[in-house]
């Protein structure tokens, strides 16, 4: 199925799986679990993320988000519904939030590339893969995630 539209089917059996989180970049640096973990579940309409992140100060990003998605031909947009992103501080340093847009579809366009697919709009990138997802905005990788 040459210049066509990318089966909406065919998304799905591609981005439908959990992820575990292989790397959080941040700028230059990039951590690796134990001390970035988590998971990533796009499955039955639904999609759970949870990130947590050790940070040298002493401090913990916690991420946990729910919400749904929907894919069509040569679509795939998903949205947040709720939860909550907190940056825990340290030595009992107030939590700060991190800012969640609730309720907003993010749209990406499906495209082939290689033997996985591109999902892009204006910001942000997921490269699909048969091992899993890189994760980009503006152009810089943020996180990497491997299929279980």
């Amino acid at each position: 199925m040459s210049g066509g539209k990318v089966p909406a089917a065919e998304i799905r059996g591609m981005i439908e799986q959990v992820y575990e989180m292989a790397s959080w970049h941040t700028g230059d640096q990039v951590d690796y679990p134990p001390i970035a973990h988590g998971r990533w579940v796009i499955m039955q309409g639904q999609v759970v993320s949870t990130l947590i992140k050790d940070n040298a100060d002493g401090s913990k990003a916690v991420v946990a988000l729910y919400g749904h998605y929907e894919v069509e031909d040569g679509a795939f947009r998903y949205c947040y519904d709720g939860g909550e992103a907190m940056v825990h501080g340290a030595a009992g340093a107030a939590p700060m939030a991190i800012p969640v847009t609730f309720g907003a579809f993010m749209d990406y366009a499906v495209t082939r590339e290689g033997d996985g697919l591109r999902l892009a709009n204006d910001h942000a990138e997921l490269r699909l893969s048969p091992s899993g997802i890189d994760y980009y905005e503006d152009g810089r990788v943020q996180r990497t995630w491997l299929r279980l």
